[in-house]
């Protein structure tokens, strides 16, 4: 063989060997989704076999504390923005009209 040929020859396996190892570490990483999958599984599975409760949650005074807590943290640009905000849409609701305004608007007037 020519030296040229072992060349090409050499440059198809490199390429081979390349895609076989692309192609081998997509399948490592669906393998790995997978056993991920089984996990989560067995334990709602185990969750579902006890009478445990896990995660408790009640949006009542927490969620008013937090929206304290979110509030006091902010900036005086942020919460002249957030007036700002709030009294733009109070505006567009004040301008939106009716279904009953749109729908005298659009009735034809009655010929007497």
């Amino acid at each position: 063989m020519s030296r040229k040929s072992k060349m090409e020859n050499t440059g198809k396996l490199i390429n081979i060997v390349g895609t076989l190892l692309g192609r081998q570490e997509i399948l490592l990483q669906h393998i790995v989704e997978l056993e991920e999958y089984i996990a989560v599984l067995e334990n709602h599975n185990d969750y579902a076999d006890s009478d445990e409760i896990i995660v408790e949650f009640t949006a009542g005074e927490e969620w008013g504390n937090i929206k304290e807590a979110l509030e006091s943290g902010l900036t005086d640009e942020q919460k002249v923005r957030l007036e700002e905000i709030k009294n733009q849409k109070q505006i567009t609701k004040d301008n939106l009209h009716s279904m009953e305004d749109i729908l005298k608007v659009l009735e034809e007037p009655k010929e007497e």
